[in-house]
């Protein structure tokens, strides 16, 4: 399964379903949807099967964390709906996932791709640490997730974009990353917390990422998604041919807080230096929401954001404008 753009149909009923898909019913590509617990609680298995009929994919997104047993029972009725994507928590353990994996599997052998959530994108690490103890870093309980999830026989798993790179070199290439968690630059990041843009999605390894209200809240939605898909398809035809220029490419550290206006304006230059100058979209920039990440923040020397740093060298503090983020992405290739 190639990489695409997952919309979360996060509605409350069919009807505001159908509405807001009836507005891609000119389009050559049907979305691939995600249908998660609000709308399958609230409409039942008929909403899957309408949807199926009309011919798009869908990740059916439940979230199964039970006893073993319970979990495959489930599976095995969920399997018999003919979805494409469906998951379970990491967190329940190896034997549940196992146990997921055999209840999804059909008498002829095939099964929907079967996925697990590591953390979710609305929890920090500070969160992490204190309501659920967990002591490890945030990064090692995902790894840690990944790898068990991939003992388990699953395909894959639901991680913020900003750790697909590290779940990828932790399980490897053909280890699914779907990356909740992304908004366009000049958007708002709502109750979401480890989140990235499109195209850096795709730069960082995700190999699905899933866009909700970025798209269904749009004023446009079907121009959203075109946009999405631009951004996250689009990156890897713009990409150089490797060893061009990474070879000597330094990387840059992007600090920022999410709720700095300037910040989002960065965001959003960044993104359009790439599509108007290919060579850029090789440039590899670390996002680093100062808040999340203090005890990387405070080894740095800088006061405003947004603050640049190349190859460990401030190259920018403070408001920027379009022309600026381009130069210092060209620092990167010096």
């Amino acid at each position: 399964m190639n990489r695409d753009v997952i919309i979360a149909c996060d509605f409350k009923s069919a009807e505001d379903t159908f509405a807001f898909l009836d507005l891609f019913r000119g389009e050559e590509r049907k979305p691939f949807l995600k249908i998660g617990m609000e709308l399958y609680y609230a409409e039942g298995p008929s909403i899957v099967r309408e949807i199926k009929r009309r011919g798009h994919r869908i990740f059916l997104d439940l979230k199964l964390h039970d006893i073993p047993n319970t979990v495959k029972k489930a599976m095995a009725v969920l399997s018999r709906l003919d979805v494409d994507m469906c998951n379970v928590h990491a967190a329940g353990t190896i034997e549940m996932m196992k146990a997921a994996r055999e209840g999804l599997t059909r008498e002829d052998g095939t099964r929907p791709l079967l996925i697990a959530v590591t953390q979710l994108t609305s929890t920090s690490e500070e969160r992490m640490r204190r309501e659920l103890l967990i002591g490890a870093s945030i990064d090692e309980t995902i790894v840690k997730y990944a790898r068990n999830t991939k003992e388990a026989g699953l395909d894959g798993v639901v991680c913020s974009p900003l750790e697909a790179g590290m779940v990828h070199e932790a399980c490897g290439a053909e280890f699914l990353t779907v990356t909740p968690g992304v908004r366009f630059a000049d958007g708002d990041v709502a109750d979401q917390v480890r989140v990235t843009t499109p195209a850096r999605a795709r730069e960082i390894g995700s190999d699905f990422i899933v866009v909700g209200r970025p798209i269904t809240a749009a004023s446009d939605p079907v121009a959203a998604y075109r946009r999405c898909v631009a951004e996250f398809l689009g990156a890897s035809r713009s990409r150089p041919p490797a060893g061009k220029i990474a070879f000597h490419m330094k990387t840059v550290k992007f600090f920022y807080q999410r709720n700095c206006p300037f910040c989002r304006k960065a965001m959003r230059y960044i993104d359009e230096a790439r599509a108007a100058h290919p060579e850029l979209a090789a440039v590899t920039v670390e996002p680093i929401e100062e808040t999340d990440e203090p005890e990387v923040a405070d080894r740095f020397d800088y006061y405003y954001v947004p603050t640049f740093f190349v190859g460990g060298v401030k190259a920018h503090e403070g408001g920027i404008l379009p022309d600026e983020v381009e130069r210092v992405l060209r620092m990167a290739l010096e």
